[in-house]
């Protein structure tokens, strides 16, 4: 997560989020506060400036979290010029958090409670995992506060990434910069996946993303 005076960037999980706030921190105005994983200092460390402020903790945080952390400071998230997440194909997204937490898990790279989700990975295959009932937190958990998305929220997608960067930077007037490309993923195309009841499974826990129309459903034979 990252805040300034004018904009806060939400880090979606398997979203770009590395590349995204390695992007931000070079292109807005500071003082910039961000929450980073500890691999993550050491990728944005050249382009750290007087005026930012990076915390070693959480890098995923909600819409919600962000709200108070503003408020605890006499601030409102409404007020904020504007709040950044992206999206993603949730088929895609789908692919790239199985084996993410899959090969975290066989790598034995998680501990904790968040073990259960990478178990299920590990034991599980595709279309059993999203079938079944594990307990993964939802988009709209990231994304909305009581379902609702705020009329600051800007949307960019995993898909066209630079070219909305681009759009939002001449629009809300902070620089366009290079968008590095951090730890890309290497699973190929999504639809070699899927199965009839994987999808049914995809699309119910990922509804947020395909019921204002940011992504089509699909139908997998």
């Amino acid at each position: 997560m990252l805040l300034n005076r004018d904009f806060a960037f939400i880090h979606f999980p398997k979203t770009a989020g590395k590349s995204l706030t390695r992007y931000f921190i070079e292109a807005w105005e500071t003082p910039i506060e961000g929450w980073v994983s500890p691999g993550q200092v050491k990728e944005v460390a050249n382009v750290v400036r007087p005026g930012i402020t990076l915390n070693v903790g959480f890098s995923h945080a909600s819409v919600r979290r962000a709200g108070r952390m503003l408020a605890s400071r006499g601030q409102r998230i409404e007020d904020l010029r504007a709040i950044f997440t992206c999206i993603r194909n949730p088929y895609d997204l789908a692919v790239s958090t199985y084996y993410f937490m899959r090969n975290e898990y066989l790598a034995k790279s998680v501990e904790g409670e968040e073990r259960t989700h990478f178990r299920a990975a590990a034991e599980l295959d595709f279309e059993g995992f999203w079938a079944s009932d594990v307990d993964l937190a939802p988009p709209e958990f990231w994304m909305a506060i009581d379902g609702r998305v705020l009329p600051n929220q800007r949307f960019i997608r995993f898909e066209s990434m630079v070219e909305d960067l681009r759009k939002f930077a001449s629009e809300l007037g902070f620089r366009h910069v290079q968008l590095p490309h951090l730890n890309r993923g290497q699973r190929g195309d999504y639809r070699n996946y899927m199965t009839p009841r994987a999808e049914r499974a995809i699309y119910e826990r990922f509804e947020f993303l395909f019921r204002p129309g940011f992504y089509d459903r699909e139908s997998f034979g």
